[in-house]
């Protein structure tokens, strides 16, 4: 895929998660580098860092204001943002990051049939509705309004 769209994009935007992992992130920024393109990380800034900070031609980390709040919520050992750029522990093993035990109350409950249901304590929502019982895929439908930010994984000379 990545192939067919460097003759018509600016800019190759990469998400390891949908793209074969840190390698298939890695081969399509190789690519890109092959027609003089830039690559831009999608989403998950705590687990693009390691990878994104290997290719030369890094545009830049996808940032999204929820991303501040959740990943630090969710993992251990995120890297955090200084002065527009995120700092990346260079002695942690694989991505270093690990799940909190601040999860737990987040843990899904496999039902059966594809389906899943959140296990976290009731709340409820500014309706009235028992969030506990959303199912993940609704949780996920749920776009969140905050406006997202772009946060440089290099500086302009890099």
């Amino acid at each position: 895929m990545a192939a067919r769209l460097c003759p018509v994009v600016d800019c190759l935007q990469l998400d390891a998660t949908r793209c074969g992992g840190y390698s298939g992130f890695l081969a399509a920024s190789t690519l890109a580098l092959a027609h003089n393109l830039q690559v831009s990380a999608h989403c998950a800034p705590s687990l693009h860092a390691p990878v994104a900070a290997a290719p030369p031609n890094l545009r830049h980390v996808e940032w999204f204001v929820d991303h501040a709040r959740l990943e630090p919520l969710l993992v251990d050992g995120a890297p955090t943002v200084r002065d527009g750029a995120l700092d990346i522990d260079d002695g942690a093993t694989g991505h270093g990051m690990t799940l909190s035990e601040r999860a737990e109350p987040y843990r899904m409950a496999v039902l059966g049939a594809g389906r899943s249901r959140l296990t976290r304590p009731a709340a409820h929502t500014p309706d009235g509705r028992d969030t506990s019982s959303l199912t993940s895929r609704s949780c996920l439908r749920r776009k969140l309004s905050a406006p997202h930010r772009s946060m440089s994984g290099r500086s302009a000379a890099s």
